[in-house]
């Protein structure tokens, strides 16, 4: 769910007011030929509550992206964003990079301020991150220790110690099944489907019932009962009810997911006892796929063009 709680427009706000501060604004064919590729760093417009448009790049779209010493194309990395810092005032004051192999130093985490990174673009054109952090610098800065009282979920390394974890129960899935299906050979009645499987201890949730709120985060399933997402933004008509769901197709920490508009009416929700939703689709991963990228200024145009079902 990191994507969900750092992909803000106030993140992009704060990011915005360092990063631009300390560089000049790229050329726009550079914005356009970068927005094109999903390993880059975005910069984008976006309207605020003040007045006139502002840029600035998604914490999301930063959070696993390497730290290069420049922007030359053999340039050495740092390292790997995998947390960002916000000070009481609403700055963003470092960033949490995870070094390793540089130089020779060795692993470990550390905080570099925000104001030693700079957004520059390549020889290609690629919007990239550098910074002018020395070896001795980072030889002698002390490693990095989360807080005990702060949560370690929001962290991409520990996102991917967990998935760590998924893989090892995935594998002990397989096998449970495959030893199943032995039994089903050996003459054992298996007549429950993947239906039946996938609904054991899920209740179904009236969509009328289920809000905004809670929609955001769930997780998002095809037709084959497989976990292909989940759900990013809700899309409300004037009256209040939700007209579709944006699903996020695909991709790992926010990066190389493609976001896909849903009809509300097509989507059956599923709650748990702990209270967790799960969305399921009619939809095969292969028409999630090849389903048009929802983009906010188009749905609003051409609504029927770019939804998928209804």
């Amino acid at each position: 769910m990191l994507r969900t709680i750092l992909a803000t427009t106030a993140l992009a706000t704060v990011l915005s007011t360092n990063v631009m501060a300390e560089t000049k604004p790229l050329p726009k064919e550079t914005q356009v030929q970068s927005e094109m590729r999903d390993d880059n760093v975005y910069l984008f417009d976006f309207d605020t509550l003040s007045e006139g448009p502002s840029q600035g790049y998604l914490a999301s779209n930063l959070i696993g992206k390497y730290i290069y010493t420049s922007s030359a194309d053999d340039a050495d990395t740092v390292g790997d964003i995998n947390d960002i810092v916000i000070g009481e005032n609403g700055e963003t004051q470092a960033v949490i990079v995870g070094v390793g192999g540089f130089l020779g130093i060795g692993e470990k985490d550390v905080a570099i301020d925000f104001n030693r990174l700079s957004m520059s673009a390549n020889e290609d054109d690629e919007i990239r991150v550098t910074s002018d952090v020395t070896k001795e610098e980072l030889d002698g800065a002390s490693q990095y220790e989360r807080p005990n009282h702060v949560p370690g979920w929001a962290n991409s390394g520990s996102v991917r110690d967990e998935m760590d974890k998924v893989a090892g129960a995935t594998k002990d899935t397989y096998n449970t099944v495959r030893n199943e299906a032995a039994d089903s050979m050996n003459g054992a009645a298996d007549t429950i489907t993947m239906e039946e499987r996938w609904m054991d201890g899920k209740t179904p949730v009236q969509n009328a019932a289920v809000t905004t709120d809670n929609l955001i985060g769930a997780s998002v399933y095809n037709a084959g009962y497989e976990e292909i997402g989940e759900v990013s933004e809700a899309l409300v008509k004037t009256d209040g009810q939700i007209d579709a769901a944006v699903l996020d197709i695909g991709g790992f920490l926010g990066m190389g997911e493609k976001p896909v508009a849903v009809g509300f009416e097509d989507l059956k929700i599923y709650q748990n006892d702990d209270g967790d939703l799960f969305v399921a689709t009619p939809f095969t991963k292969e028409e999630l796929e090849n389903a048009a990228t929802y983009d906010a200024a188009t749905y609003k145009q051409q609504r029927e063009n770019m939804l998928l079902g209804s």
